[in-house]
């Protein structure tokens, strides 16, 4: 089962939902995977494998992937069970949550601050993913969270980000 995105999103979370607690021995071993191309493409990064633990899985399963991803793969290839059944996949609902890059916050309504570099930053609070770009900032320094410059911006750019020019 795949769920492609338009973008490149930041996953944070993955809700999946079964459809009935009875056989949900049926998603044994289950697993997520995340990639910006095909599953069998280099870049796809396993979020998630269900540990085939005694018993069986819940039917509401809460995934924390943290990744930036254009496609989101769910696989059930466990073997046959003595029965002879094979794997199942019968979920109800499976909900991603994240932004698209560039964005943040409820509905992701707010940009990522200017600094944050390839304007990444994470949906929940607006934090730069991978620091920040100090180009613009005195001493070369800004908060790797916030992207805000540590000592001010060089002469001639103004804001908080360092990123518009002074005018008189």
């Amino acid at each position: 089962m795949s769920v492609p995105l338009k973008l490149l999103v930041l996953i944070v979370d993955v809700l999946i939902l079964k459809v009935t607690a009875q056989r949900s021995d049926r998603m044994n071993a289950f697993r997520l995977y995340l990639s910006n191309d095909t599953v069998s493409d280099r870049d796809a990064f396993l979020c998630y494998t269900d540990q085939k633990i005694a018993g069986t899985p819940d039917v509401t399963q809460d995934i924390n992937c943290n990744s930036l991803t254009k496609n989101v793969y769910f696989f059930n290839r466990r073997l046959s069970a003595r029965n002879g059944e094979g794997a199942f996949v019968e979920l109800c609902y499976i909900a991603i949550y994240g932004c698209w890059k560039g964005t943040w916050g409820v509905n992701c309504t707010n940009a990522c601050p200017a600094n944050c570099l390839d304007n990444h930053c994470y949906p929940g609070n607006g934090s730069c993913i991978w620091g920040c770009d100090s180009r613009n900032c005195l001493q070369d320094m800004c908060d790797r969270n916030t992207g805000v410059c540590s000592y001010g911006c060089k002469a001639g750019l103004v804001g908080q980000n360092c990123n518009n020019e002074f005018c008189e």
